[in-house]
């Protein structure tokens, strides 16, 4: 039996990360949460997720601090941004999206769970260092 796929979850809103972490544990993940950027960062420098899911606004402000400190760290490490502002085009550049997959607050499970097949399918049997997820 393989080993449960690692998740990391920031959000800074209590009630959605408690409920988007049950709901990835019921799937069979290992869940490591964060509700700041800075929980965020040192999770990132501790342990390899396979892909991380984090609310595009953190404390009343945009995540591209975070992002793009993903991006350095772990730069194929897929992403899925969730929002309940709308499109996140109306707050970040096309670059800082690029390979990211985003969903609308609050989330419908089934998309939650459409998207990560979607990054599995791409992931499957190829390692984070071979792994091209700018086509998503």
């Amino acid at each position: 039996m393989s080993a449960a796929k690692k998740v990391l979850v920031v959000d800074d809103e209590r009630n959605a990360l408690v409920a988007l972490a049950k709901i990835l544990r019921e799937d069979g993940y290992d869940v490591v949460v964060a509700a700041t950027e800075e929980q965020a960062m040192h999770r990132l420098n501790r342990w390899r997720f396979d892909f991380i899911i984090t609310d595009l606004f953190l404390l009343r402000s945009c995540c591209i601090n975070l992002l793009n400190k993903i991006k350095s760290l772990k730069p194929l490490t897929p992403v899925i941004l969730t929002t309940a502002h709308g499109d996140v085009n109306r707050y970040l550049d096309e670059s800082s999206l690029e390979g990211m997959l985003w969903l609308s607050k609050p989330i419908k499970y089934d998309e939650l769970r459409r998207v990560i097949g979607i990054i599995e399918a791409q992931s499957k049997g190829v390692s984070e260092n071979e792994t091209d997820f700018s086509e998503v």
